[in-house]
């Protein structure tokens, strides 16, 4: 550890002190009195000119309106008056005779540091109308003065979501004692799997993972170790790496093939179920060191889970490998090219293999194979794609190209590339999936070469097992060739055979096994469909009824109603990779931001000639993040790396703000320069930015391995930070831009975690950051599962969401609460009294309405 230590600190740490004395020299203000110094490995590090935190102006009593709104006539404006009881926060905005919004005059909480044009300090306040409409013209007659008190968002609709839509791949099947089927979801390298269940014909019934709250048995504190808690409420902490996770993947290098991401979740033929690592020896999340050290030699976890209510929440290292559970109490967990077989009680390793193949032991051990083998005559295994065990302990491994058959005592048996039924020979194809179920075995095959942009054919094959793991085939099934998964219900009668994608992509396929022949293939699930958004990510909405989303699924921009009528999908050519969208309402433009570049397009997602956004080198290695466009039509660009940031030459300072203008041309290239940019930015109605930044680099490993003594050590006064959310800052600068730690920056909102890829160097950045025609300015704090309104002085008016599950559908749902739920918020958009955002873990967009607790009109008449 202290070597690490040695070999970091002159990269990053050397950076961060040259940032702090830069800042200091240029007459910075230090973070007030009455807040704890941050400090990394005891060193102090520079935070902010002016900190903001949630308890300056948040909780608050409700307020009522105690006096007005009264409107009088003072030369040619109104003067609008009204008072609170207590401080809160308020909407000033004159609306027409419908009640349509034509021009926000106020918006902010009520005190000590209300944003102008309210007056600071005083619970009655004055605000004056011109006259004027939004665009400077002179309004209709018949407008009112409206003044809300209290925001209270409202959960409104989901965008284009059917909650049956499963993902486009499936990672892993199981059934359990009462014929209930777990599909497990693919969804990318930076995400948890999700597991739902079905009945026994395909009905979505609910989903188990992500848990749902409602379902805890007992308090979170009670049954996860990690909580974070958010006004006064626990919520669980994630654990792990840049990306963290509550299940933590990691990811096989073959990015073609969905099957990369084995599911952890196993349930045994006697209906017992485990959560478990595949891979051994690679734990690095959420674990003390006493919890590491008495793991033993297996360095592995097998965690029990009861299914009703599914429970687990316990960070788990996923390797590429695959993992088995037999009736007998063991579990063999695997690498590419071995296995071990381990005892499920006591994770102790199984010395039973009296043979690694065809080769005899000199003494009895718990491994198959040689992880450590790049080929030739030691590799015993190409690449273990699956495995599975039958009644008499003999194993079947799907390797790579073939399907091979292993006696209890590890002695290779057969090794199985074609099979005859019907009196015919076949190939077996590329193994991916094989289970066992009494005297049977089901083995799904692909039959074109591995490498081709889309698999056309694959097959089921069932086999009857002989004493001492013989194979006989009985019957195959023609599939999709992405078919490669399969379970089987033994307690229905006929048997039910399940296999995953074996329909084409988001499909899952029943059929019924009759013994000597199989029943008609039955494709569950729905496909990937018009008016149904898959995997939302990016998002933007013109305001005009429409949102535009980058589907991930899709691998492309879709343009939607909130129905999911008037659909219309971009090309994927063009689009595949976007990680963030913006909309220009006034020219009717959509802004694509991709690694390195931007793409310009109109509404009909068409690129707009003669906008050439030129590609910039490769200094941004994360992404161009999108949000601002000013009254002159240039286009406001965050880039989360200038120049390598380890040899910057102004250290501290990596991340930038650019402008383009309305051609795609660079005009400025530093308009702000901030620690490390990264979730995006958003300008408000006087051009003022408020950008996304966080603490320095390294902050996205505050929470990773902080347990076992790894990584970076950021502490405040003398307490851990153990979250994200405790580094990162929503920062505002005036409209001509300024550095952090400069006098232009004008104040930081502590308390916001945006998505980003910073440190793991991955273009997935995402917007975190809206302002709406109010001034509302919106971040997430997705690591604490809800989404912060702010006003312009900082301000925290309310919260937008909760931690849920993908069955928390709203008010006219089985589970309400929370009203907005999230797994994952992923982007936001604002506009039109309306707010939306991505959830990539529950895998919707939702909609919010921005109303008020309380308001009043009055007349407002010149």
């Amino acid at each position: 550890m202290q070597r690490a230590r040695k070999v970091w600190l002159p990269m990053v740490l050397g950076g961060l002190l040259v940032g702090l004395i830069a800042a200091n020299a240029a007459g910075a203000a230090a973070p007030s009195g009455d807040r704890d110094k941050l400090s990394l490995w005891d060193q102090e590090v520079y935070e902010a000119r002016r900190i903001l935190l949630d308890e300056d102006s948040y909780p608050r009593q409700p307020a009522k309106l105690i006096e007005g709104p009264d409107c009088v006539a003072e030369g040619g404006s109104v003067a609008t008056t009204f008072a609170l009881d207590k401080p809160d926060d308020v909407l000033v905005r004159i609306v027409d005779s419908q009640g349509n919004p034509v021009r926000e005059l106020a918006c902010g909480v009520l005190g000590p540091n209300a944003p102008e044009p309210l007056a600071p300090g005083s619970l009655r306040q004055k605000v004056v109308w011109d006259g004027k409409d939004s665009q400077g013209k002179p309004a209709a007659k018949g407008c009112r003065v409206r003044v809300a008190i209290g925001l209270t968002p409202r959960w409104d609709r989901f965008v284009a979501h059917d909650p049956r839509q499963i993902l486009d791949h499936v990672c892993g099947l199981e059934v359990d004692g009462q014929g209930r089927l777990y599909v497990t979801l693919f969804t990318d390298r930076r995400g948890d799997p999700h597991i739902v269940r079905f009945d026994r014909e395909g009905n979505y019934l609910e989903t188990v993972y992500p848990p749902n709250p409602n379902l805890l048995p007992g308090k979170l504190e009670d049954v996860y170790p990690h909580c974070d808690y958010v006004d006064g409420r626990a919520v669980p902490q994630r654990i792990g790496g840049p990306w963290p996770y509550l299940i933590y993947k990691y990811h096989s290098g073959d990015e073609r093939d969905p099957s990369r991401f084995p599911s952890p979740l196993r349930i045994t033929r006697d209906g017992r179920a485990f959560m478990g690592e595949p891979q051994t020896n690679l734990i690095e999340s959420g674990l003390v060191r006493a919890e590491w050290d008495a793991l033993g030699p297996v360095k592995a976890r097998i965690l029990p889970v009861e299914l009703d209510p599914f429970w687990f929440l316990s960070g788990l290292t996923m390797g590429e490998g695959t993992w088995a559970a037999d009736t007998k109490g063991f579990a063999y967990l695997c690498s590419s090219r071995a296995l071990r077989k381990v005892a499920l009680a006591s994770r102790q390793p199984a010395e039973h293999f009296e043979y690694c193949g065809i080769e005899k032991l000199p003494q009895k051990q718990s491994q198959l194979g040689d992880p450590a083998a790049q080929g030739g005559a030691k590799s015993l295994f190409r690449q273990i794609r699956d495995l599975a065990v039958d009644d008499e302990g003999n194993l079947y491994v799907a390797d790579q190209g073939a399907l091979r058959v292993f006696r209890s005592n590890g002695q290779l048996v057969t090794e199985v590339q074609k099979f005859e039924a019907g009196g015919s020979e076949s190939r077996l194809g590329e193994v991916f999936a094989v289970r066992a179920a009494r005297d049977a075995l089901y083995v799904t095959g692909r039959l074109d070469p591995i490498g081709r942009a889309r698999w056309k054919l694959g097959q089921l094959v069932k086999f009857r097992i002989a004493p001492g793991g013989g194979l006989r085939a009985v019957w195959s099934v023609p599939l999709d060739g992405m078919a490669n998964l399969v379970a089987v219900d033994e307690q229905a009668d006929p048997r039910i055979v399940w296999v995953g994608n074996g329909g084409g992509r988001a499909t899952f396929t029943r059929i019924a096994d009759h013994g000597d022949r199989p029943g008609e293939p039955r494709h569950c699930g729905s496909g990937v469909r018009q008016g149904v958004l898959v995997y939302p990510w990016a998002i933007a909405a013109d305001g005009q009824g429409h949102l535009f989303a980058y589907d991930e699924a899709r691998g492309t921009i879709v343009r939607t109603s909130e129905d999911g009528s008037a659909w219309l999908e971009g090309e994927p050519s063009l689009f595949r990779g976007t990680t963030g969208l913006y909309i220009d309402r006034r020219r009717e433009r959509l802004y694509a931001g991709q690694l390195g570049r931007v793409i310009a397009c109109d509404r009909n997602l068409k690129p707009i000639p003669g906008v050439d956004f030129a590609e910039q080198k490769p200094s941004s290695r994360s992404g161009f993040l999108l949000g601002a466009v000013d009254r002159d039509g240039s286009l406001y660009v965050c880039d989360l790396r200038k120049g390598d940031a380890q040899r910057n030459t102004e250290p501290g300072l990596h991340g930038v703000v650019r402008r383009f203008g309305p051609d795609g041309k660079l005009h400025e290239d530093d308009v702000c320069r901030t620690f490390l940019v990264g979730g995006g930015l958003a300008l408000d109605s006087k051009g003022c930015l408020y950008v996304s930044d966080t603490a320095r680099m390294g902050f996205m490993d505050a929470v990773h391995n902080w347990a076992i003594g790894r990584g970076p050590k950021w502490k405040r006064g003398e307490e851990a930070i153990r979250s994200q959310s405790d580094l990162a800052y929503l920062v505002k600068f005036p409209p001509r831009g300024g550095a952090r730690g400069s006098d232009a920056e004008i104040w930081a909102h502590r308390g916001v975690s945006p998505v980003m890829g910073g440190g793991c160097q991955c273009p997935v950045s995402t917007n975190c950051v809206a302002v709406d025609e109010a001034d509302r300015v919106f971040a997430t704090d997705y690591i604490r599962y809800h989404v912060k309104v702010l006003d312009t002085a900082g301000n925290l008016i309310a919260r937008i969401g909760a931690w849920g599950n993908a069955d928390c559908q709203g008010p006219p749902s089985k589970y309400p609460l929370p009203e907005v739920a999230f797994g994952w918020v992923y982007s936001i958009a604002a506009g039109s009294d309306a707010f939306y955002a991505s959830d990539k873990d529950l895998r919707r967009i939702v909609k919010v309405r921005l109303d008020y607790r309380e308001v009043k009109e009055a007349p407002a008449s010149l």
